[in-house]
């Protein structure tokens, strides 16, 4: 399973200034202003909560390190990656400094509060066709979107899909979306979602430092992103492109694992 790894930038310059300490060696002495080291910064600024028992993670494993309960504060720290289980597992330490880890984001609830309640938060979502098209558009669709029909670098790339099937999904956390297929996944930070009706806007972030604004529509069970705007010099810019004008639906595990089998079975009988 591929792991994709992402650094959350420091606070500004201006944020650091705000957190200065007084620093007394004695009460007769002049205070001195001592500024936090960066990672100190990233702590102190990022308290939060476990909002429910769950596990935690370390060194970006699958295999639990141990449990973390509701109730717990923590400090998150400046690293998130997207793990084999499609969650964002973010850096955490306890505030008595005897955990470290990687809990997911789903189990975190800021202090700061969460950028958007919408309907569709914390549920995965599929794109429609993989209940209500052929396995041939599936393919057109997925693996096959970028090759010529017929020839051997088509059943190359059958091959490749008939051993590494997934769906295409999306999926909404409080403050980041991830979307793809397993083992080619996308992570951007939501930093402010906007509302007009049914339409919505949600200016996002990549760890790189470039910015977007995508636009979705909410068809009340579904949802598609119609549009994306480049607002900041971005190079992965061709991953998010790749959700335009899909529409997604919550997935249907029954329906999936059928899919799953149409899928493997199409495969093999074109190899």
């Amino acid at each position: 399973m591929l792991i994709i790894f992402f650094f959350i930038s420091c606070e500004s310059n201006s944020r650091e200034t705000d957190i200065l300490v007084r620093n007394y060696k004695n009460p007769t002495e002049t205070p001195e202003m001592v500024p936090y080291s960066a990672e100190e910064i990233i702590y102190k600024t990022n308290k939060a909560v476990i909002n429910a028992d769950c596990y935690y993670y370390q060194n970006y494993e699958n295999e639990p390190a141990g449990r973390l309960v509701q109730g717990q504060e923590i400090f998150i720290g400046e690293h998130y990656y997207l793990s084999g289980r499609f969650d964002i597992d973010v850096e955490v330490k306890t505030v008595d400094g005897t955990i470290n880890g990687y809990v997911s984001e789903r189990y975190i609830t800021r202090l700061d509060g969460s950028i958007h309640d919408l309907w569709f938060k914390n549920l995965l979502l599929t794109r429609e066709y993989y209940y209500t098209e052929s396995v041939e558009y599936i393919f057109n669709n997925d693996y096959g979107k970028d090759i010529r029909p017929g020839g051997v670098e088509r059943k190359r790339v059958i091959g490749l899909w008939r051993t590494y099937y997934s769906e295409n999904r999306l999926y909404f956390f409080d403050n980041y979306i991830a979307f793809g297929i397993d083992e080619d996944g996308n992570v951007y930070r939501i930093e402010s979602v906007s509302k007009n009706g049914n339409v919505y806007s949600l200016k996002l972030s990549k760890y790189s430092g470039g910015e977007v604004e995508i636009v979705l529509v909410d068809e009340g069970n579904s949802i598609t992103v119609t549009k994306c705007v480049v607002k900041k010099e971005l190079s992965t810019v061709n991953d998010i492109l790749n959700l335009l004008n899909y529409r997604y639906v919550p997935q249907d595990k029954e329906k999936s694992e059928k899919t799953k089998v149409a899928v493997l079975s199409w495969c093999d009988e074109q190899l």
